[in-house]
């Protein structure tokens, strides 16, 4: 297990070890022992890793898998996360994906539009102060 934790961390999140540590709550020390064997992955630790980086538990004890388990959830907890999503904009992206994919496309065509609009009205409003 030590070998596939090094591995995750180093060659597949490519994070080095506080970094990795950080994530889960460990320090860089720790990691580091583990990775060389001499000290185990707490239950702890290792379902901190799974939870955190959504690793499949069975790859990562028993080498047997694929190597992440990603569902809708796991997904749209990564956006949130990378993009600083606010509540409410997590809540519309989790109900886009809700719908069935005729549906977004208009949710898509209609968002765009609105898009536009706003933009044309932002331009509108600064013409005046740009001809004063």
């Amino acid at each position: 297990m030590k070998d596939r934790l090094k591995r995750l961390r180093k060659n597949i999140l490519k994070m080095n070890q506080t970094e990795f540590g950080k994530k889960i709550g460990i320090g860089a020390q720790a990691i580091a022992e583990i990775e060389k064997g001499r000290n185990e992955l707490t239950e702890r630790n290792f379902e901190a890793i799974c939870r955190t980086f959504n690793v499949n538990p069975n790859w990562l004890r028993n080498g047997v898998g694929e190597v992440f388990i990603e569902n809708k959830e796991s997904a749209l907890k990564n956006i949130v996360e990378e993009f600083d999503l606010e509540p409410d904009e997590a809540a519309l992206i989790g109900a886009l994906l809700e719908l069935p994919k005729d549906y977004r496309a208009g949710v898509v065509k209609y968002v765009k539009r609105l898009a536009v609009m706003f933009a044309e009205n932002e331009r509108a409003a600064k013409e005046p102060e740009l001809t004063k």
